[in-house]
């Protein structure tokens, strides 16, 4: 039997957390998600949850590298 979209999403969840991730939700002005979805919409990012990877990383990890 194939899996329901809840599995899928459980799985995902799963895999996700033991590679190490962890989910936070945050709210964001609507200016900001404009912003994130016209650089997805340009094509300088696959989609929403890798922008803004990219612009956690660029601001707490890669300045204290």
């Amino acid at each position: 039997m194939a899996d329901t979209p809840s599995q899928r999403v459980k799985k995902l969840r799963e895999a996700r957390k033991a590679s190490g991730e962890t989910e936070t939700n945050v709210w964001v002005p609507a200016q900001v998600q404009q912003a994130i979805d016209a650089a997805v919409r340009e094509g300088k990012f696959p989609n929403r949850r890798l922008a803004i990877i990219h612009a956690l990383e660029q601001v707490f990890v890669e300045p204290n590298m």
